[in-house]
């Protein structure tokens, strides 16, 4: 009795290996070239060349990189603080997708029809134009709901996203 548990075991042990190696794993790997492996954007913020940031209650700041640098085009032209925007994007891009909700239509609950703050993405690149718009927290925790150009998903990320609008981009 003891072999032919073994043996059964060992089979199983088989089967569930090839069902990994299959399939799985296939899945697993085409989901991470697509660039939806829990990524929002497929590109990081090194590639962002500007963008601009409606934050809650303010008026539009757009910012560009200049090599290694960041000029704050409007509302003023000025040298912008390096170190505050690029904690900026490092929060926001490339974005961390924990949950996803396909086939939205009604976005007001989630914040979205008036949104708490807006980030236009520019990666010139990619020739990518990407829109967030960052919406209520979560009622259950420490996320954010977003929506993504004119998709019909709404996303939750971790908070960072929303508190990063709240930032004071000092001039």
């Amino acid at each position: 009795m003891r072999a032919r548990t073994t043996w059964i075991l060992l089979v199983l042990l088989i089967l569930v290996a090839a069902w990994f190696f299959a399939v799985e794993e296939p899945r697993r790997r085409a989901t991470e070239r697509s660039g939806r492996s829990g990524t929002i954007f497929p590109y990081g913020p090194e590639e962002v060349d500007r963008f601009s940031l409606r934050p809650p209650g303010g008026e539009l700041i757009v910012m560009e990189r200049s090599g290694e640098e960041w000029i704050i085009t409007s509302p003023v032209v000025t040298p912008g603080q390096r170190s505050m925007i690029d904690l900026v994007l490092d929060q926001v891009v490339p974005g961390r997708k924990l949950e996803e909700f396909d086939g939205v239509y009604d976005f007001a609950p989630y914040g979205l029809d008036d949104p708490f703050a807006t980030v236009i993405l520019f990666n010139d690149r990619r020739g990518r134009v990407d829109t967030v718009r960052v919406g209520d927290t979560t009622p259950t925790g420490p996320r954010a709901y977003v929506r993504v150009n004119d998709e019909h998903a709404v996303l939750i990320t971790r908070d960072l996203m929303h508190n990063a609008m709240r930032k004071n981009l000092s001039l």
